[in-house]
């Protein structure tokens, strides 16, 4: 790596400061590297605005200028990168940033740099805690030994990411479709995780983010491998209602609390289907949740569905969302008050806290695992140490003990009792192996090889 940076330097730089220019043209073959080793057709998305390369700050700790935008340019001019120049309509507020790609003279290069997979996986230039002010703008902070504390814990978790192959067996081609027709790229160098901290305040917000499985469908989700094993996706029932029953000291789910399904109402005279109820009840409950008010929820609410393609939801007017809204808060009195009142981002705090704890235990552990927020993929085989994780994080986090959780499927969709027979559990798993190891595209194979030859 340093030495093809040395060459490209004094072959194409002379004269130029050493420093700028070996930091630029280090993280620009790294993450062309990067995309390179998922997949030699992926492109490489490169602001060429001045405006975009802020002086060295904790998220830039890589020092990277606006030097960045001559680099390419001298690049290309000299056959090495192509490039597909951006744009920005102001009218339309559509916008496409500059994409660049290697050349068959810089790819017979990248092929020697394997160290650098690892590198970026591990995403060295990245400052894994972030905090954002109202305008979600990054902010300078000053360290305290919680930040640090929190900075250790996910440079422990983004390693354990970065020694672990995830990726779908069946995908010959790594990519999925979405429901919009955009493209979902299963790469390997996308699995760096963040904690983002909203509002200026280090208890507002705080999830992690960060990884392509947190984009993934539900129904692709159930397929992810983890180091070519099958998982298992288990997540909380109702957790942030839950969470503001217990803000009210009311164990939701105990003989004394409602212990029911928190989003079944009844007599919605503008939907037929019960199971669409449920559903569109669900949504506005938690849109309600995070909404600063009743009209917000609403248009959120018709966004969402709009998005998805339903073509009733979208349409439905203030007055039939109100009507729904308004059986949810009878359904749930004791915290009537919390809905429409922007409350959201308290709960993400809490539910980040709980997932800090679930994802530390398995880090310790050595053992792989995936967050999307309030649910969790681990390998089949762990979630025993899964849910117990889950039931501990949740009891420190909220003081309620009881907690239920949903399993939302394993690979081909099948359930299995953690707590079964051992030697049927086993045999299962193996089985679920098995049908695996029939289906495994030639394509995902050649990424595994790929994968554990760096």
């Amino acid at each position: 790596m340093s030495e093809l940076i040395s060459e490209l330097r004094m072959q194409h730089f002379p004269g130029k400061r050493k420093d700028p220019i070996t930091r630029n043209l280090n993280v620009l073959l790294s993450n062309l590297y990067a995309c390179w080793s998922d997949d030699p057709e992926l492109c490489l998305a490169v602001p060429m605005s001045p405006s975009s390369y802020s002086k060295r700050s904790r998220y830039n700790p890589s020092g990277v200028t606006k030097g960045m935008i001559e680099v390419v340019h001298t690049l290309k001019k000299a056959g090495m990168l192509e490039l597909a120049t951006g744009f920005y309509d102001h009218s339309t507020k559509i916008g496409r940033t500059t994409r660049i790609w290697p050349t068959e003279i810089l790819s017979n290069d990248l092929k020697q740099l394997s160290e650098a997979f690892v590198k970026v996986a591990y995403s060295s230039f990245s400052e894994p805690v972030v905090l954002r002010s109202e305008k979600e703008k990054d902010i300078e902070y000053e360290d305290t030994p919680d930040t640090q504390r929190m900075r250790d814990n996910l440079r422990a978790y983004n390693w354990l990411l970065a020694r672990t192959f995830i990726d779908i067996p069946e995908l010959d081609k790594p990519q999925i479709t979405l429901g919009n027709n955009a493209i979902l790229s299963i790469s390997q160098s996308d699995t760096f995780v963040r904690r983002i901290f909203n509002r200026s305040r280090w208890d507002k917000g705080g999830r992690f983010y960060g990884g392509w499985w947190q984009n993934c469908p539900k129904e692709w989700r159930s397929k992810i491998h983890l180091n070519d094993q099958p998982t298992i996706e288990d997540d909380y029932s109702g957790l942030h209602i839950v969470m503001l029953y217990a803000w009210k000291g009311i164990d939701y789910w105990s003989s004394d609390g409602p212990n029911d399904d928190p989003y079944a109402v009844e007599n919605i005279s503008f939907i037929q289907s019960s199971s669409l109820v449920r559903s569109y009840a669900k949504a506005l409950m938690l849109m309600a949740i995070n909404a600063d008010n009743d009209s917000k929820a609403f248009s959120a609410f018709r966004s969402s569905y709009a998005q998805q393609g339903d073509d009733d939801a979208q349409h439905f007017s203030n007055v039939q969302l109100g009507e729904l809204l308004e059986a949810l808060r009878n359904k749930h009195q004791p915290i009537a008050e919390y809905l429409g009142a922007g409350c959201g981002i308290d709960l993400m705090y809490k539910d980040s806290q709980i997932t800090a704890s679930i994802i530390n235990d398995f880090v310790e552990a050595g053992r792989p695992i995936l967050s999307i927020h309030d649910s969790y993929i681990v390998c089949f085989g762990d979630d025993a140490r899964l849910r117990d994780a889950m039931q501990k994080g949740f009891e420190e986090v909220t003081g309620v003990k009881n907690v239920h959780l949903k399993r939302i499927g394993i690979g081909f969709h099948q359930l299995l009792d953690s707590k079964a027979d051992p030697t049927a559990y086993l045999d299962y798993k193996l089985s679920l192996e098995n049908a695996v190891n029939q289906h495994k595209s030639n394509g995902y194979i050649k990424r595994m090889e790929r994968f554990y030859s760096h």
